[in-house]
């Protein structure tokens, strides 16, 4: 593809190709100039597999694929190690993914065949930029899948460093590699040979554990200038110094032995002669960090989550407040530095019902505070959204019960979501003081996946639903277009319909993707069918998520109600035991 013809497309009639970046297993990448905003920009073209007639080779799961890996880049957008993704689109049958042009920029992989191994405190500068990715990622429920030295993105800072900058790229493997990369797809196992984690190479699902042996390996290759040897026990580095013994512990073959994030991000920090710790803030700002660090130390999580869910819904809890001091402090004007939540959520303005956001957490998810972006619920793809704001007496009460106040809050949707899980933000101690009094509380996926869009009542009817923010006590219509592709619509309950949702059926993570499409019908029917069939002319069914929404951990089949012949339902159906 490297005729004049092929540099003068334009892709989706917006993207010039300039020329040929690079190529690989997956595809080529092309800088091409974009014309509606008059910049460049690299586009990756993903190519067909290496036709071995093999469902997943399909153009819709390829398509789905890429979209999958814009998607879990794009909730990564502004994280200084991650190359930001912009669009994805569909050309000449095929996914293009368009992302920044990282200027001068080098692979890890080229680096060391041009210029040679390098040092151990260079490996460790580059070792934690990836792991800040990774960390980011894993945050999301995001696992990389596939880190390897050409997927590490080297490229000059303003100084002029060669090393300046660190980016992680290709998040989220799209599809089939052709037959020249030794990779493996065999069995759900995707990723490169040489750099995957011992366990992977047996099955097993991927782990943040898993990507953090990945790093090892390519740190390995960086040091050694070859991967590890897949022996056992791994080959010992020769080159590492004084990065041996972080790098022996990330290539631990038992999981339980590995390095945990904190452990690699010390030991990179020492080799590289970076402060171990973040140098004390200014005298002036001391006790705006501690009021923060104050709020995240007495901040408590309330878990709500759900395996199998049924009609039996709680109904939402009364909430009760602390009725406010009458003596209370003149509200300063003027915007907290810190924003309304603090430094660690970053947010400039109080969150809104209704809002959507994404989230990205400092450290365990649902344990620690997530630093929030505010997006559209429809055109993203949010984490999160933003249910209820209850008005709280005290900024001690929202510290000390605001968790509770919101699980609370929020039982009633909770309960009828595959994977709902409660979670409160409180203000900060300044953001009280400047005049923010209300608990914001949300409800997130458990899972990678996200919840897809708006939830409960943020809904309209008519609107398309992903499995993600179905509701039980649903019910929609169904139509399927010309790829044969299911479109599933919220409508009113009291018109004509095809479907009501009644419940979830949890997956183990044992079960393969395939076995999925063939047993999600019968998991429901199981769970559902005696409690819920009236007559022969109701039926239990089930629906299965695509791969790329299953590989992010969304395990659970929803189960509708329907009729197999007319008339269709045309009101809300109720369990027999009601």
């Amino acid at each position: 593809m490297n005729t004049e013809r092929e540099h003068q497309r334009v892709v989706a009639q917006r993207y010039r190709l300039l020329r040929r970046l690079g190529a690989g297993g997956m595809g080529q990448v092309w800088l091409a100039y974009d014309q509606q905003l008059s910049c460049e920009v690299s586009v990756k073209e993903i190519l067909p597999g290496s036709g071995t007639g093999d469902s997943q080779d399909s153009p819709d799961v390829r398509i789905a694929r890429a979209r999958a890996e814009a998607r879990h880049a794009a909730r990564l957008r502004g994280h200084p190690h991650v190359v930001t993704v912009h669009d994805v689109v569909e050309y000449e049958g095929l996914p293009w993914i368009v992302m920044e042009y990282v200027r001068d920029a080098v692979d890890l992989q080229a680096y060391v065949e041009r210029h040679g191994r390098l040092s151990p405190a260079e490996a460790a500068r580059v070792g934690l930029g990836v792991l800040a990715a990774l960390t980011a990622g894993h945050g999301l429920g995001i696992m990389h899948r596939d880190v390897k030295p050409a997927n590490v993105l080297l490229a000059p800072d303003a100084t002029g460093d060669p090393l300046g900058r660190v980016l992680l790229t290709d998040y989220g493997i799209a599809v089939r590699p052709a037959s020249l990369d030794t990779r493996l797809t065999m069995s759900g196992v995707i990723g490169t040979l040489n750099y995957l984690a011992p366990e992977r190479l047996a099955g097993a699902p991927p782990t943040p554990g898993g990507d953090l042996f990945s790093l090892g390996a390519t740190l390995h290759y960086a040091l050694e200038g070859r991967a590890p040897s897949l022996g056992d026990p791994p080959s010992s580095p020769l080159n590492a110094g004084p990065l041996t013994p972080a790098l022996v512990r990330l290539l631990a073959r038992d999981p339980a032995h590995r390095s945990t994030p904190e452990q690699a991000e010390r030991a990179f920090r020492q080799v590289a002669g970076l402060p171990v710790t973040p140098p004390p803030p200014p005298r002036h700002r001391k006790a705006l960090i501690v009021s923060v660090v104050a709020g995240l130390l007495v901040m408590t999580v309330v878990l709500w989550s759900l395996t199998d869910r049924t009609t039996s819904g709680t109904p939402a809890a009364t909430v009760r407040h602390s009725a406010a001091t009458s003596t209370q402090a003149p509200t300063p004007t003027g915007t907290p530095r810190g924003g309304p939540y603090g430094h660690a959520v970053g947010l400039d303005e109080p969150l809104s019902e209704g809002d959507c956001v994404v989230a990205l957490w400092t450290g365990d998810k649902f344990r620690s505070l997530p630093k929030l972006s505010v997006v559209d619920c429809r055109k993203d793809w949010p984490d999160g959204q933003v249910v209820r704001t209850l008005r709280a007496g005290s900024y001690q009460e929202a510290q000390a019960d605001g968790q509770r106040q919101c699980a609370q809050a929020s039982d009633e949707l909770v309960s009828r979501l595959a994977e709902g899980v409660a979670y409160a933000v409180p203000p900060s101690e300044e953001g009280w003081n400047h005049g923010t009094r209300e608990l914001s509380c949300l409800v997130f996926s458990r899972s990678g996946a996200g919840i897809a869009g708006p939830l409960g009542v943020f809904r309209k009817i008519g609107e398309e639903l992903e499995l993600q923010n179905l509701s039980i006590g649903d019910c929609t219509t169904v139509k399927q277009d010309k790829k044969l592709v299911y479109h599933i619509s919220l409508t009113d309950c009291g018109k004509v319909h095809d479907e009501q949702v009644i419940g979830f059926a949890a997956v183990p993570a044992t079960v393969a993707f395939d076995k999925l499409r063939n047993s999600a019908t019968d998991r429901c029917v199981d769970r559902y069918e005696k409690e819920w069939i009236r007559d022969a002319s109701f039926a239990v069914q089930g629906w299965w998520s695509s791969l790329p929404v299953y590989d992010s951990g969304f395990r659970y089949v929803p189960c509708v109600l329907t009729r197999i012949r007319t008339p269709k339902l045309t009101e809300k159906i109720y369990p027999k035991t009601r």
